[in-house]
């Protein structure tokens, strides 16, 4: 029986290390984690990660296009290996000359010349995120792949959550900066305001929300203009 190769191991936490790291980014990250499972797991020739945005599976990252339109078949009929290994919670393995249960898919796949794709969930004891998709054009995938790639699908899942957690935080801290630099120009504006047109706060506001619709633009868009022309130092005639 074999063993998941070391130096696969080893890729994949470098890969979490440097994500972590702040040195690669998510997509980044993703990507080796599907060059590392070509790599890796016997008989793969291309691969995928299927994962999920708003209740939506998405592939961001692939070694292949064919693989990526392999994934996008599965997410237009609603079902496939990827789909049900999520759903499943457990490895996919399928022959596509042979199996039944997704026709259309299996065509496509013969089409790209794959003759047999592995599916295994990605995630942790709590949730399944998505599933590494290996597409093979060179022969099935026995117990012992299936094995393997169940081994490195446990350590690059609990990547792929830690990821996700960390790609949401990020994403949050932007909005909230985006909001607190909007309220802050906002405010300038509205200062700008009381000032010139001598009134309070509330009816400021007012001016900045009419503005905002009767010219169709966003009221922080209108703040600003404010402050760039008070900031801009008069020309004389």
């Amino acid at each position: 029986m074999s063993a998941i190769p070391n130096e696969g191991l080893e890729r994949g936490r470098e890969a979490l290390r440097r994500f972590l790291a702040g040195e690669d980014d998510m997509n980044v990250m993703l990507t080796k984690i599907v060059l590392i499972a070509t790599d890796t797991v016997p008989s793969c020739d291309l691969a995928s990660i299927t994962m999920f945005r708003n209740g939506e599976p998405t592939t961001p990252a692939f070694t292949e296009k064919a693989a990526f339109a392999l994934d996008e078949t599965q997410y237009s009929i609603g079902d496939g290996p990827c789909l049900a290994a999520v759903r499943e919670r457990g490895p996919v393995r399928i022959d596509t000359a042979s199996d039944s249960r997704w026709p259309r898919f299996n065509e496509a796949s013969l089409a790209a010349g794959v003759v047999a794709v592995l599916s295994v969930p990605l995630g942790n004891e709590e949730s399944v995120l998505g599933a590494l998709n290996l597409y093979s054009r060179t022969g099935g995938y026995d117990e012992d792949a299936g094995r393997v790639a169940g081994l490195f699908a446990d350590q690059i899942g609990v990547a792929a959550a830690t990821a996700t957690v960390y790609a949401e935080a990020y994403e949050l801290a932007q909005q909230l900066q985006q909001a607190m630099e909007s309220r802050a120009v906002i405010e300038q504006a509205k200062g700008i305001l009381m000032q010139s047109q001598g009134c309070d706060a509330e009816e400021a506001f007012d001016i900045l929300r009419q503005a905002s619709q009767h010219q169709n633009r966003k009221l922080r868009a209108i703040a600003a203009e404010i402050v760039d022309r008070r900031g801009k130092p008069k020309v004389s005639d």
